[in-house]
């Protein structure tokens, strides 16, 4: 069975109760075997009511980035995969990009993610100007996009919630950043590419699924999830749209090596 948490649109207080009384009616006298949780929330809804809702089963997770929630993840029942963004390699790329660069600027949303990320780049020995919508509306985050100075690069998270609670896709959201700014725009992951983004860590989607499922598997075999290393989804190279390197002026040479071009005109 496939469960829809749907918990990057909908953050309502008290979603996850709800959502436990519904599974535990639902799968009532079902015993599961193993339980697959895609994404943060998912992980963070079975860590606070996995045996309310189903029992004593095992857990392997994938898409879960934030630290503070790995470590808080028991490790007799959980394993899995954890999503690298490699926050470090993507601000290497955007400086070697424009060595110029001389003010960068990250936006994140209001949510765990968001917060992840943010978390990420404030450890970094780096200065950076944030712009939370943990803290300020979407449009007053797009007012300070339209008004950078030259020297700037933006780096943006995928943006859902804002601090007003309200929920915008991501690709509308993305697309709209990209309008404002007046600066190239890199995000983490390249889901955000095609709405003028210029570039975005790869993080291997179809990869991370398929070590999931190998985990999965041991599992189902029999060997203890405390006994399988949570694994990482491995280095993520960077991913340039061409129309937005035709934008901001960048031929393929100006970029640093190891980086894919991506919808290149037919």
């Amino acid at each position: 069975w496939t469960e829809f948490l749907d918990a990057k649109r909908v953050a309502a207080p008290g979603a996850f109760e709800a959502f436990q009384s519904f599974l535990t009616r639902k799968y009532d006298g079902i015993r599961m075997d193993l339980i697959v949780a895609s994404d943060d929330e998912a992980a963070a809804f079975l860590l606070e009511h996995r045996l309310a809702a189903f029992g004593d089963v095992p857990v392997v997770f994938c898409g879960v980035s934030d630290e503070k929630l790995l470590r808080q993840l028991p490790r007799t029942t959980f394993t899995g995969v954890k999503e690298n963004f490699d926050t470090e390699r993507l601000v290497r790329f955007a400086a070697g990009v424009f060595p110029g660069t001389e003010l960068m600027v990250v936006v994140t949303d209001h949510s765990a993610n968001g917060a992840g990320v943010k978390k990420a780049f404030g450890a970094m020995q780096r200065r950076f100007e944030f712009l939370d919508g943990a803290e300020v509306p979407f449009e007053q985050i797009l007012e300070r996009l339209r008004q950078l100075p030259p020297r700037s690069v933006v780096i943006a998270s995928m943006f859902t919630h804002d601090n007003l609670g309200s929920y915008m896709p991501a690709r509308e959201s993305s697309r709209r950043i990209a309008e404002a700014s007046t600066a190239p725009v890199f995000s983490p992951n390249t889901s955000e590419l095609g709405q003028g983004y210029l570039a975005g860590n790869a993080n291997g989607g179809f990869q991370h699924g398929e070590m999931t499922g190998q985990i999965a598997l041991r599992v189902l075999k029999g060997e203890a999830p405390a006994s399988i290393p949570i694994a990482s989804d491995g280095p993520a190279e960077p991913v340039v749209d061409h129309a937005a390197m035709v934008r901001w002026g960048l031929r393929e040479f100006d970029l640093p090596a190891g980086a894919t071009v991506v919808n290149r005109p037919r």
